[in-house]
């Protein structure tokens, strides 16, 4: 009699501490949601930047303006999908540039603080495709 009323204090226990959890989840997601894609960047890189749609619109390049520690002159950037505003790619480069290729895919130019004389900047360039990430 006692054994099976700890099974059901205990079946009850999980069912209570799984609901629970998909109610905080739940919590989350709505806050998460309820943000603008532009707060959700500005939250990851500061209120000085600059937003670069991609060519059909589906995701968001923000880089920032000007860097947070201004002597190492690194510069972050996010790409958020527009739908879900979900951050799906982040990074950093120093003189150099990100930019979008198409629709799925950015070409960041990232040089070392020292380049090697007469070496070819493309050794430097690299793409990174978004559907490969997702």
């Amino acid at each position: 009699m006692f054994g099976a009323l700890k099974k059901k204090s205990l079946l009850g226990l999980v069912v209570s501490t799984l609901l629970f959890n998909v109610a905080c989840k739940s919590v989350l997601n709505n806050e998460a949601n309820s943000k603008t894609i532009e707060q959700v960047a500005t939250e990851k890189l500061g209120a000085d930047c600059n937003t670069y749609p991609s060519p059909a619109a589906d995701y968001k390049l923000y880089v920032q303006e000007s860097p947070e520690v201004p002597a190492s002159g690194i510069l972050k950037f996010v790409v958020i999908e527009t739908e879900s505003k979900t951050i799906l790619y982040e990074g950093s480069y120093m003189p150099g540039y990100v930019k979008w290729l198409d629709n799925n895919s950015l070409e960041v130019l990232d040089y070392p603080r020292m380049p090697k004389d007469n070496e070819d900047p493309s050794v430097y360039k690299k793409v990174i495709t978004l559907k490969a990430i997702k």
